[in-house]
């Protein structure tokens, strides 16, 4: 058993910061900001300027691409394609980026049952690349000035779709 004091994030829907963290064999017996008795004789370390955070260990997490779909438009609400190109048009629109990203696409939570093709995203944006990545990030649409720039480069690889603009595999 040890005792960690000092800044302690636990982080919880407040995003709380506690003074003690109690472990013990592995698990966490308790976190607050008054040590109850049962620990007063455990030893502790004392974290000064450092803190307490707890790891990332999910085992197939994506920082990078979750960082990257943070940053553009997620589509996981919309019900139907046209609210969807409704969405990437306004969000173009606000959109400074050289490059646009949506996240979430699926045919199972549309109306229509499919993905948006190539041409409705060229109709909901044709003027800057774009791409729409599928809920479970093994697939995406392009519009065609997207496909233009990537073109000669994966027009050999399986998956290669360019008449609907799906890229998978």
């Amino acid at each position: 058993m040890k005792v960690y004091e000092g800044s302690v994030l636990t982080v919880d829907a407040n995003d709380t910061v506690v003074r003690y963290l109690v472990e013990d064999n592995g698990f966490i017996a308790y976190v607050g900001n008054s040590l109850p008795q049962e620990y007063a004789d455990a030893p502790i370390e004392a974290l000064g300027n450092r803190a307490l955070i707890p790891a990332f260990v999910d085992t197939h997490e994506h920082l990078a691409s979750f960082a990257t779909f943070n940053a553009g438009l997620n589509v996981m609400d919309a019900r139907s394609n046209a609210q969807i190109m409704q969405m990437v048009r306004e969000f173009a629109q606000r959109s400074g980026s050289k490059l646009l990203v949506a996240f979430g696409a699926s045919p199972h939570s549309v109306a229509e049952g499919r993905l948006l093709t190539r041409e409705e995203l060229d109709e909901a944006c044709k003027d800057r690349p774009f791409f729409m990545v599928k809920y479970d990030g093994h697939a995406c649409v392009v519009n065609t000035p997207l496909l233009e720039l990537i073109d000669k480069d994966v027009k050999g690889l399986r998956g290669y779709h360019p008449d609907t603009g799906e890229m998978n595999q």
